[in-house]
């Protein structure tokens, strides 16, 4: 008819799509194309056709190869920012209406909101999450690479940047608004029936933790595990029982990391030409921190801790090396959290710094 007329006219939804099964439109909206998704066209839809186009499209089947990554791999870092490697696109439990786009279920951003500028742990936002769970309930959301994949697409590959000897953790900085909310939270764990990919490790949870009003740190030791497929990078789920008259929380700096293990001394780049010490990092730091430290020349070096009332509590290293850059970690499960104070000597170069543990 549009033909007949003289009327312009354009073809839309040309192909059979697999994913939009999970992007809200449901199993109808698998098969809204013209066309299967390999491109052979659809008997009933032949006569709606162009002629040059009646006896189908040369189409491959979409394919998405694994995506090699190096650490640190962020899950997330700050709102829209490029380093985001993971979506919070997997929406679980009740909140699952969210993700089928359910238009009576409100604004998801009044759950989960990435660009909240009060109060970050680091740059200039956080994520919100506030949600209060219906009596007998639960709720969670899968951070997913890529966008609300379960398993139709393979994930990253980090197994490239690590090795038997580094220690590998997911780690996460969180507070809740009020103090005493309740939450779980895990890396891995997708593996759906069917589908070909799934994550190669999980869930590893960090078990229901109670949070303060503070900031705190927590990680997932990945140490070991195997790093071939990451799909659900992380996990937040809470449910009725934990938090009765609802829960706001917030997250930031959410990333897969790697430490040189203690004792062990890497040399990161070219030879410096003074001797200056670095803060460390993480700052503040769950147990285990690493201290990079640069030398221009071979000297004796000695890194020593101490805490506040000035009392020496460790020395991380008492020797000569060589010039150069230089890092090592520094294990504080043997002291209390608090606030100390890093002494490199070397040459005639003696410099402090602060770091804060937090357990």
């Amino acid at each position: 008819m549009a033909d007949s007329i003289g009327i312009d006219c354009f073809f839309f939804e040309v192909f059979d799509e697999e994913w939009k099964g999970l992007q809200g439109e449901g199993e109808v909206g698998k098969h809204w194309g013209l066309y299967y998704s390999n491109g052979s066209p659809k008997p009933l839809m032949v006569d709606l056709l162009p002629d040059s186009a009646q006896e189908g499209i040369t189409r491959p089947e979409r394919a998405v190869d694994t995506t090699e990554a190096e650490l640190p791999l962020y899950v997330y870092y700050d709102g829209c920012d490029t380093l985001n490697g993971f979506r919070p696109s997997g929406w679980m439990g009740e909140l699952e209406q969210f993700a089928e786009n359910d238009t009576t279920s409100g604004d998801p951003t009044e759950v989960l909101y990435e660009l909240h500028t009060e109060n970050p742990y680091s740059g200039e936002t956080c994520t919100r999450i506030s949600y209060t769970p219906s009596p007998g309930q639960w709720g969670g959301i899968y951070w997913q690479f890529p966008v609300n994949n379960w398993g139709l697409y393979p994930g990253y590959d980090l197994s490239a940047s690590t090795n038997g000897s580094d220690s590998v953790k997911l780690t996460f900085r969180v507070r809740g608004h009020t103090g005493g909310e309740r939450g779980e939270f895990k890396t891995g764990g997708i593996r759906a029936p069917g589908l070909g990919n799934w994550d190669s490790y999980g869930p590893i949870s960090t078990g229901v933790i109670i949070l303060s009003t503070q900031w705190e740190e927590y990680s997932l030791d990945l140490t070991g595990r195997d790093l071939s497929s990451v799909i659900g990078g992380f996990v937040w789920v809470t449910n009725y029982s934990q938090n009765p008259q609802g829960a706001t929380i917030y997250l930031d700096d959410i990333a897969f990391e790697t430490l040189t293990p203690t004792g062990v001394w890497e040399e990161i780049s070219t030879t410096p030409t003074d001797y200056s010490l670095s803060q460390n990092y993480p700052n503040p730091f769950n147990l285990i921190t690493e201290i990079s430290f640069s030398l221009p020349a071979a000297s004796h070096v000695k890194l020593e801790i101490f805490n506040v009332m000035g009392q020496k509590v460790a020395t991380v290293a008492d020797r000569h090396l060589e010039a150069g850059n230089r890092s090592v970690t520094w294990d504080g499960s043997q002291v209390a959290s608090g606030v100390y104070l890093y002494r490199l000597t070397a040459g005639d170069s003696v410099e402090s710094k602060k770091m804060v543990l937090l357990k």
